[in-house]
């Protein structure tokens, strides 16, 4: 009777065992899966904060270029000279004079900046956008490195 018993007892036993390992692992992969979950929604949300705030930066861009036609509109110099300086004086703060135009540096969030660059034909009183994109605030200047490693001396 004994060996009975301890013949069926091991056939329990190794099934037990067996259900224990399959539980284990099932529980270790839910929690896997939550901890990519849980990335991925942190990840979502920094996604859309970064969103949110280009297209914010995006709509002060908007509110820029209108300035700066309506400005171009209501200008009243004779020559080329007289209307850069009414219309730079009318478009106002934030408004930077470039090489072909006017520029504005709109600050954003994560240390960048969107750089909206128009191109303006002064006589005909006209823009038109060059250039609109996100760069980091400070651009590195040629000549200035960060020093990564210092010689002794």
């Amino acid at each position: 009777m004994t060996d009975y018993n301890i013949r069926n007892g091991g056939k329990f036993g190794s099934s037990s065992l067996m259900l224990v390992l399959i539980v284990l692992c099932l529980t270790t992969f839910a929690f896997l899966s939550l901890g990519s979950a849980r990335a991925n929604e942190i990840l979502a949300e920094k996604n859309a904060a970064a969103v949110q705030e280009y297209y914010r930066a995006d709509g002060t861009g908007e509110e820029f270029v209108q300035r700066v036609n309506q400005a171009l509109e209501e200008a009243d110099g004779i020559n080329r000279e007289e209307i850069r300086k009414q219309a730079l004086k009318t478009i106002g703060e934030g408004c930077l004079e470039d090489v072909d135009g006017v520029m504005a540096r709109i600050p954003m969030a994560g240390g960048q900046v969107l750089q909206v660059r128009l191109k303006v034909n002064w006589e005909e009183r006209t823009a038109e956008v060059f250039s609109w994109k996100v760069s980091p605030c400070e651009e590195e200047k040629p000549g200035h490195s960060l020093e990564v490693w210092g010689r002794e001396r």
